[in-house]
């Protein structure tokens, strides 16, 4: 009995390794919180591309009616370059162009 209290060798690795454990554990908690913070300020342009997406849906229900094109295009901005027609929706950080089908 004795002689499990006096061996001493087997403490020091033991010491490193909680240390370690917790070095790694502050760390990621570190990550988290950062990472956290940088979501919050990105969640404002899924809301920009949701509205796209339900503008362009109101497009092709406006289509189905029978609303001309040229209605259309005053109605919902659209505007045309070389590669199609879209509509842009703006942000703070973000723009969307989104291709009209």
């Amino acid at each position: 009995m004795k002689k499990l209290f006096l061996d001493r060798r087997g403490e020091v690795p033991v010491v490193i390794l909680v240390i370690g454990v917790l070095a790694i554990c502050a760390l990621t908690i570190f990550s988290f919180y950062t990472s956290e913070r940088a979501f919050k300020r990105g969640f404002s342009s899924v809301s920009i591309v949701d509205d796209a997406i339900v503008s362009v849906k109101r497009i092709e229900l406006y289509r189905e009616v029978g609303v001309s094109e040229s209605d259309l295009e005053v109605l919902f901005g659209i505007e045309s370059d070389e590669l199609g027609r879209y509509i842009l929706s703006e942000g703070e950080e973000v723009s969307v162009k989104f291709y009209l089908p």
